[in-house]
């Protein structure tokens, strides 16, 4: 019954392999649904693999049956329901065993979340997470896997030293009750600090696989509210390395800059890592964009295969924008000397398209009048272009 969790392979050897490892990660992603919106998770089904992990929070606006049904209704779909506890919002010993054996037994629940939750003062005997591990009803139940939380972005209360302990001493604590640890990050906007975080996490030994937390599509002032509810960072500079345009604070923004930068960023020594996603604008937009990104990293890989049966004898490759022949491979982010595109692999089957990478709100279509009007692919960058060479020429 346990959900699959997707492995990134090794680095890729070229861009082909690259959207590989990208499609393969994004589809292994993970979802973040509340009970009272079963109906839109009901509605959007066929859209995710099955036996996907569902993670049901633990809001104080939803009780016991409401979450006992969620569980029902994400088992019934086929997906691998993880409802979360909320240590400081449970009433007794008695009412944690009694919502357990029910997840067990009528939602067939393998795994869970423990949280500390956001009381200041306990409404029972759990004052934290690890007082529910410890108490010893998880395994007894039959849970086999505990979700306990990451913070790559910091903690509002725990230094860094004491997140490190405590996060060490739950997953010891879960194993040595017969459990597999599963770490749960907060969302994040800056990929490379997530990396930055899984590399420390790999170092201390711990090896445990990881879900890592990420903002669904959605407006950008829902996804700032949401930031500042949760307590996760969502400064200016922040939102432009998740792929916000500063021109473009009004609109709404989706996760494909920091997927690409987390999937580019992620090697075998990171172990056990996949895509967490909080559908902050809702769950058919959320499954919309997973669906697109799938498709655009198979587009991709098809296109490089294309490239590198086609055009690979013919080296230096065509610069997508302006045509000249100035790379040597093919979406690697090289930037072009004659117009400064950045290639990220983007081509003519989706040309119109604004990626908002490292071009930022330029679709390569725009990019190639551009060039065509004054020499660059933006204004900006024509002091740094050159005029091509006799052997680049197309």
């Amino acid at each position: 019954m346990s959900g699959a969790i997707g492995r990134l392979r090794p680095p890729p050897s070229g861009p082909a392999d690259r959207a590989q490892r990208a499609q393969a990660f994004v589809s292994a992603v993970s979802l973040e649904v509340s009970a009272k919106a079963m109906p839109a998770l009901r509605a959007e089904a066929a859209r995710m693999a099955q036996g996907a992990t569902i993670s049901i929070p633990y809001l104080p606006s939803e009780d016991d049956t409401a979450r006992l049904a969620a569980a029902r209704t994400v088992r019934e779909l086929g997906f691998e329901p993880m409802p979360h506890l909320s240590a400081r919002r449970i009433g007794s010993r008695a009412a944690l065993e009694h919502f357990i054996d029910r997840a067990v037994i009528d939602a067939g629940v393998e795994r869970c979340l423990v949280i500390a939750g956001d009381l200041s003062k306990p409404a029972g005997p759990f004052a934290d997470s690890a007082s529910i591990i410890e108490s010893g009803v998880l395994e007894r139940a039959g849970i086999k896997v505990v979700g306990v939380g990451g913070h790559p972005q910091g903690h509002p209360v725990m230094t860094s030293a004491d997140r490190w302990r405590v996060l060490e001493r739950k997953c010891q604590r879960i194993e040595a009750r017969g459990m597999a640890p599963l770490v749960i990050t907060q969302f994040a906007f800056d990929a490379d600090v997530v990396l930055t975080w899984l590399n420390e996490l790999r170092a201390r030994g711990i090896t445990h696989p990881v879900l890592v937390g990420i903002p669904g599509p959605a407006s950008i002032a829902r996804l700032v509210r949401y930031a500042a509810m949760c307590g996760v960072s969502a400064s200016t500079s922040m939102l432009s390395r998740y792929g916000v345009s500063l021109g473009r604070l009004l609109g709404s923004a989706g996760p494909d800059v920091f997927v690409d930068r987390l999937v580019d960023g992620l090697t075998e020594a990171h172990g056990q890592v996949s895509p967490h996603l909080f559908p902050f604008g809702g769950i058919a937009q959320s499954m919309e964009w997973v669906e697109h990104y799938r498709m655009r990293a198979g587009d991709e890989c098809l296109a490089q295969m294309s490239v590198q049966l086609v055009q690979t004898p013919d080296l230096p490759l065509r610069c997508p924008c302006c045509g000249h022949r100035t790379l040597d491979e093919r979406g690697t982010f090289r930037i072009c000397a004659v117009c400064f595109w950045e290639d990220d692999g983007q081509d003519d089957y989706d040309a119109d398209v604004v990626r908002d990478g490292p071009n930022g709100c330029l679709s390569l279509t725009q990019g190639r009048a551009n060039y065509k009007a004054f020499g660059a692919s933006q204004m900006k960058d024509l002091p740094y272009v050159r005029l091509p060479f006799p052997h680049e020429l197309p």
